[in-house]
């Protein structure tokens, strides 16, 4: 698992950052200093209090599909504070989820989506005698996963489903608000330790898309060795992260993918989070359910640090940094 946390700063978030704090980086977050994440007062984003997750009573079957695979569900839709809308699909023979990220408005009760991977409305059904967090939902929406497309539709005569409502898990105040966004990776700095080498480097994003194949590339011109497996886990390109006040840890990848997890505050000062990968996504089997990354807010920004030791393929052992430097824009 050591050899694997290396990837975890890097391939799950590559540990994208949010991957961190050993626990020397714990000391050095809690206790009695002081506790500038709750000072720093990010704005909040426009749509912020739009977020919402519903999670269906029962899973919505596929009405149609264009391709092979006609078992996906539907099970969980999530709006985020940045105005997109994320949906868990799930085979019912595995249980295996997958999920898809596309860009919402919202315009009353409903929410519209139409880009390359959702299509379509979801409406909540205005109700006077709603019963605590249940709502019903009106869908009718065209996903395209892994090549099919799925059509989901609880029928064009007003027919709906019953969901409810999550009670998010993440007391709202200032970090939380702060942390509850889209953000773009603007840099990282990788920092190397070895026996015979200290080596640090800025690494620069390319038109807001971070190469993490840049992280390893210079890693290994430093005398990291690599596995194939982990070369070919490291050949991602991070288009944007995006964290939820439910709880959601999601990086959307260049070419359509995303990989999620769940987040929670690591200690009370806020300034550390633990992430927790969801099944069905590619990064859980490099992270470790105790991974804690630090962050430390600023003007429009964040710095998430993790810091691991590791052994390479050929048994060298390793201290390693990496502090990604995030921008909102919003």
């Amino acid at each position: 698992m050591k050899k694997n946390l290396f990837l975890v700063a890097f391939s799950a978030f590559a540990a994208l950052t949010f991957t961190a704090c050993s626990s020397s980086s714990d000391d050095d977050n809690s206790g009695s200093n002081t506790n500038t994440n709750t000072a720093v007062n990010l704005s909040k984003p426009a749509t912020a209090d739009n977020a919402v997750e519903f999670k269906l009573n029962t899973p919505l079957p596929a009405a149609s599909v264009t391709g092979e695979d006609q078992l996906k569900q539907l099970k969980t839709i999530d709006i985020t504070e940045s105005s997109q809308i994320l949906l868990e699909i799930i085979d019912p023979s595995t249980g295996e989820s997958k999920y898809v990220m596309e860009s919402a408005a919202r315009n009353g009760n409903e929410f519209r989506m139409n880009g390359t991977k959702i299509k379509g409305i979801v409406r909540i059904v205005p109700s006077g005698t709603r019963a605590g967090n249940s709502t019903k939902l009106e869908i009718s929406i065209t996903v395209l996963l892994e090549g099919n497309t799925f059509a989901y539709s609880t029928g064009g005569d007003g027919s709906s489903v019953d969901a409810e409502e999550a009670i998010s898990p993440i007391t709202p105040e200032q970090a939380m608000n702060n942390f509850a966004r889209t953000w773009n990776i603007q840099g990282a700095t990788l920092e190397l330790k070895s026996t015979d080498v200290e080596a640090y480097k800025d690494i620069y994003s390319h038109n807001g898309v971070f190469f993490l194949k840049d992280v390893l590339d210079e890693a290994a011109s430093r005398g990291v060795n690599f596995t194939v497996s982990e070369k070919e886990d490291l050949n991602k390109q991070i288009k944007s992260l995006t964290a939820t006040k439910n709880g959601l840890f999601i990086l959307a990848y260049v070419g359509g993918a995303e990989d999620v997890a769940t987040w929670t505050w690591a200690d009370t000062n806020k300034t550390s989070i633990k992430i927790t990968m969801k099944a069905g996504s590619t990064g859980n089997k490099f992270i470790n359910n105790d991974t804690k990354i630090s962050l430390v807010f600023k003007n429009k920004g964040c710095d998430l640090t993790m810091k691991i030791n590791f052994d390479d393929d050929s048994k060298k052992k390793w201290d390693a940094s990496l502090k990604l430097v995030l921008q909102s824009n919003e």
